[in-house]
């Protein structure tokens, strides 16, 4: 702990930091509720797409954009695209790859 002392001090010489992660805490709880509530997924795979989904959505949100509108525009750019590899299923946003 002593080796990063001074990043855990962040906080105190720039002002714009805050000083916990109730924002990080308060982003992800709909989500754990939600996941309370519906039982979570049956697999693996349903775990990685319900969390790419909710990154997705969270991301639109932050950046107050349509959510429908932004998900029909990437699903339309990504739909010509043959998923040769795993990392092919997801479309690119705004050219970067969602997965690798």
């Amino acid at each position: 702990m002593c080796k990063h002392l001074r990043q855990l001090f962040v906080f105190v010489e720039h002002l714009d930091v805050p000083a916990d992660n109730n924002a990080a805490e308060r982003a992800v709880r709909p989500y754990v509720v939600a996941r309370k509530i519906s039982g979570g997924t049956r697999s693996s795979k349903g775990s990685q797409t319900q969390s790419v989904l909710m990154s997705l959505f969270s991301t639109w949100m932050l950046r107050t954009q349509d959510a429908l509108q932004a998900c029909q525009e990437m699903l339309a750019s990504g739909a010509a695209r043959a998923p040769s590899s795993p990392a092919n299923q997801f479309p690119l946003i705004n050219g970067e790859q969602l997965l690798d």
